[in-house]
């Protein structure tokens, strides 16, 4: 027996979907419900969020305006700092008082000095930079503060010149200049004694000897390899 279906299939298909409406209608009612309650948590995160913005507030003011300060006292932290190297280099050439009790005070009754010459010697080999190295050290300059600017031109012209010492005597004997010249060689100022040259006098018109002593002096404060501080001075017997 077969079944045979008068009905529509437009009826059909209407009554399917009268019938999965209320489904439809529930799921929309979760999604829309889920979408209420996920606008009302983040209102309440916003809230509290702007909460605790107002909260630190004051405490991220009091640190800008810390910040601020202390980036202040850094900048003229950094232009002090120039200054005083400026005013230590400039320092470094070593007292000429100082520089001859240095070469005074070791002398004994058998020596006699009869001429002394102070000079700065020129480098034997001066660098010459490469271009592309001075332009970027000439840029770098130009970001520091005038003080800096000047002592790097200063250093440039200056550290690679020694003080030298020339001095001329006469001593009653070898034993009575080497005396001296090993005086000379421990005196914390000095960094070289170099006999250059010694006559006999015998025969002449006095007896003894003459010596001719090349003296290099210590780089002064600020320089490289300097001293780091003021040292005292210290009688040596």
């Amino acid at each position: 027996m077969v079944d045979i279906d008068f009905l529509p299939i437009e009826y059909r298909r209407k009554c399917q979907q009268r019938q999965s409406q209320p489904w439809q209608i529930f799921a929309a009612a979760i999604v829309l419900g889920l979408m209420v309650a996920a606008a009302i948590l983040q209102q309440q995160h916003w809230r509290l969020l702007q909460s605790d913005l107002a909260a630190i507030a004051p405490s991220y003011k009091t640190a800008a305006d810390v910040q601020c300060r202390l980036a202040d006292v850094e900048n003229r932290l950094w232009r002090a700092r120039a200054n005083v190297e400026l005013y230590t280099y400039l320092q470094h050439p070593w007292p000429r008082t100082r520089l001859l009790s240095s070469l005074v005070s070791p002398m004994t009754d058998g020596i006699v000095l009869q001429h002394v010459k102070i000079s700065r010697e020129p480098p034997t080999a001066p660098a010459h930079p490469k271009a592309a190295e001075g332009r970027a050290e000439h840029a770098a300059l130009k970001a520091t503060p005038p003080a800096r600017r000047d002592l790097a031109k200063l250093r440039g012209r200056l550290d690679a010149m020694p003080t030298v010492v020339v001095l001329k005597g006469v001593a009653d004997d070898v034993a009575a200049m080497y005396r001296y010249l090993g005086k000379l060689e421990v005196a914390d100022i000095f960094d070289n004694v170099e006999l250059d040259y010694y006559n006999s006098l015998d025969g002449k018109a006095g007896k003894g000897m003459e010596f001719r002593v090349l003296v290099t002096v210590q780089p002064g404060y600020g320089q490289p390899g300097g001293p780091a501080k003021p040292r005292s001075v210290v009688a040596r017997k």
